[in-house]
C-alpha cells in the first residue's frame, strides 16, 4: 500500500467513517467543493467524532 493510498484511507476514515470511498476527485465533484471544505473543517475541529 503506497503513501497516497494510506493517506486517502485515513481521510475517508475521518470524513466518512469508512476505510474506502470513491476517488477523491469524484467525491469532490459529487459533494461539491464548498461542502467538501466544510466537511474537512468539521473533521479538523473534531465535530465528526462521537
Amino acid at each position: 500500500m503506497g503513501v497516497a493510498q494510506t493517506w486517502f484511507n485515513m481521510l475517508y476514515q475521518v470524513l466518512l467513517g469508512e476505510e474506502r470511498g470513491p476517488r477523491f476527485g469524484s467525491f469532490v465533484a459529487l459533494y461539491g467543493i464548498a461542502n467538501t471544505r466544510a466537511l474537512i473543517g468539521r473533521a479538523l475541529r473534531g465535530e465528526l467524532v462521537k
